[in-house]
């Protein structure tokens, strides 16, 4: 299954990390944007359980990018791919784009959208919560891993 990912720049609650890797086990291939926080977290904790990495970079930002290799040195270009060595791990590096179109490209790519939003509830400037709006517009199937455990009352 191809799983596209979205998240918060601030990173992931340990409660939400620990969801994602119990819903990883199942992706073939793991879609995701280039940047800090979340996208990093979430390729360390993929890269244990996912072969192909499809990565849309932003170009706005770049210090905000997550991912910079050295591609002589450290990966090699084969088939429109780069396989980085020993683990043969392949890595497609998508045209950089604007985030909010970026983020429409994850979710346009993947069979499933998983969502680790910074806030509980829909908010209307967040990136991560447009990507999802625009997930459910276009009838994908949608995880939302909350920030933390809600405590029943």
């Amino acid at each position: 299954m191809r799983v596209g990912f979205c998240g918060s720049q601030r990173g992931m609650t340990p409660f939400q990390s620990e969801e994602l890797k119990k819903r990883l086990e199942v992706c073939t291939e793991f879609i995701f944007g280039d940047c800090i926080g979340s996208d990093w977290e979430a390729a360390n904790i993929a890269i244990f359980n996912v072969q192909i990495f499809t990565i849309y970079p932003q170009n706005i930002n770049t210090k905000k990018r997550a991912f910079f290799y050295n591609k002589e040195k450290d990966i090699k270009r084969e088939n429109g791919e780069w396989l980085l060595y020993p683990s043969g791990l392949r890595i497609r590096w998508m045209p950089a784009g604007k985030p909010l179109e970026r983020n429409k490209l994850i979710v346009d790519n993947c069979d499933k959208l998983i969502a680790t939003p910074k806030e509980f509830e829909h908010t209307l400037r967040s990136g991560t919560w447009n990507t999802i709006r625009y997930a459910w517009k276009t009838k994908k199937e949608v995880l939302i891993i909350p920030p933390v455990i809600r405590e029943e009352t």
